[in-house]
């Protein structure tokens, strides 16, 4: 009985002198276009995502500790570093001493606002003695230039990022004034500035340009000379083996250090609004989206009908002949799930190959885009705009991030091929409802 049911299903499907009957082709070319429309959406709103979660993960220190001491100096930094590695060695890669705070950098007649962050460094060592330079650690930013540099030089020298040396028009070697804040405010003089020139040792990229725009990186010594803090620091800050353990040992150091001496905030509570926003906007896209499969769905569910009713009068024969229904309804049912599975099949394909050539496309539109401005606009006697598909002043990638996830694949196709199915569902089981005779009855009209 499953093969008699089998041979109908497909050639209802097939149809005879084509390869698809016009409302199964339709059907398979909605699920077609939906899922790869979903693959493609997907797949470029994860890779932005993981870029930009990458290059905050990657500069952000993952765990923060602060004084709640009016002076937010931590003087004895050391013992609470010692028993963090003691206690959360299983989950703590690194605990280190880190002063930030907020400046103003200028050059020239160009002055700006920026932060200063000072970081351990070890001394580099070669042949059992100190060198005179630090070594860049594992987890400092990439460095562009000079290229493949190791070491950080002891004095008076910075990394800015490259966005910042492209604004301030600041080469290597070049100096820089940084002003900050020293002293203990009063209402007469506010609070006496310090004043001191940095020499520019290298230029980093961080991957995110608010920071590669902003942030001056200098060695921890340097920034406790320069606000006067002896061996304290303002921070002692955490980098974990595992981002997804910031809860676990958020919770923990509560409960080791005193909650009425200490702030401790993770990198998720810092961009917390920011992360909020980039789900929001992928939760979005991904229901405008899922828009077209619905439709694909309805389209499916229609194309059932259809073929129910154009095939009545060979339902009441085979119900007649003692066809049982399910065997009937399969054959319709069928329909829906075959449809679903070539255009889930060959969605998924397309929405793969669409996503890893998407870049290409848009820089041949907009190379011929501009192309056609520029010849139009001359006829006219107009000046043309060159425009740009994807703004790296905006975006600041040097490519267009994809970020295929296999559970996001697997989740589209399941929920497509079912949703087909159960399309297919409610026309299947209206051929159970009526008697044989009424069905040919009604077929022959």
């Amino acid at each position: 009985m499953f093969k008699l049911s089998l041979s109908i299903a497909l050639r209802y499907t097939s149809g005879r002198n084509v390869i698809l009957t016009l409302p199964s082709f339709l059907s398979f070319l909605f699920v077609f276009f939906a899922v790869s429309a979903l693959v493609l959406v997907l797949s470029i709103f994860n890779g932005f995502q993981s870029q930009i979660k990458k290059s905050i993960f990657n500069f952000d220190p993952h765990i923060v500790i602060e004084t709640k001491a009016s002076s937010g100096v931590i003087k004895d930094w050391k013992p609470i570093a010692d028993t963090i590695q003691t206690r959360l060695k299983e989950h703590v890669l690194k605990v280190e001493p880190m002063i930030q705070s907020a400046g103003l950098v200028r050059k020239v007649q160009t002055i700006d606002y920026i932060f200063l962050r000072g970081i351990d460094l070890e001394d580099e060592i070669k042949n059992g003695k100190p060198t005179g330079d630090y070594v860049l650690p594992d987890d400092f930013p990439r460095v562009v230039f000079p290229r493949k540099l190791k070491t950080f030089p002891k004095g008076d020298f910075c990394f800015i990022g490259r966005e910042m040396a492209y604004n301030l028009n600041v080469n290597i070697g070049d100096s820089i004034e940084i002003i900050v804040p020293r002293g203990q405010f009063s209402l007469q003089a506010g609070v006496p500035p310090k004043v001191k020139k940095l020499r520019v040792a290298g230029l980093f990229k961080s991957g995110h340009y608010n920071y590669d725009t902003r942030f001056i990186l200098l060695s921890l010594d340097t920034v406790q000379k320069l606000y006067g803090l002896g061996k304290g620091t303002q921070q002692v800050v955490l980098r974990l083996k595992d981002l997804d353990d910031a809860d676990f040992v958020k919770y923990h150091l509560e409960r080791m250090l005193p909650l009425s001496g200490y702030y401790i905030h993770s990198v998720q509570d810092d961009q917390k609004n920011f992360f909020a926003a980039l789900q929001l906007e992928k939760t979005l896209m991904t229901v405008i989206v899922s828009v077209f499969l619905i439709f694909a769905i309805i389209v499916i569910a229609g194309s059932s009908i259809y073929t129910v009713q154009t095939k009545r009068k060979d339902i009441g024969i085979l119900k007649a002949i003692g066809v049982p229904n399910g065997a009937i309804a399969f054959i319709f049912m069928f329909n829906g799930f075959i449809m679903g599975c070539i255009g889930t099949f060959l969605g998924l394909l397309n929405g793969y190959h669409a996503a890893h050539g998407l870049e290409n496309l848009l820089l041949f539109l907009e190379k011929y885009y501009n192309q056609a401005g520029e010849y139009l606009y001359q006829h006219l006697d107009k000046i043309w705009i060159h425009q740009i598909f994807i703004p790296k002043n905006i975006y600041y990638l040097d490519s267009l991030p994809v970020s295929l996830d296999p559970a996001m694949l697997v989740s589209v196709g399941i929920a497509a091929v079912l949703g087909s199915t159960f399309a297919s569902m409610y026309p299947a089981l209206m051929t159970m409802q009526k008697r044989p005779i009424d069905i040919i009855r009604k077929g022959e009209h």
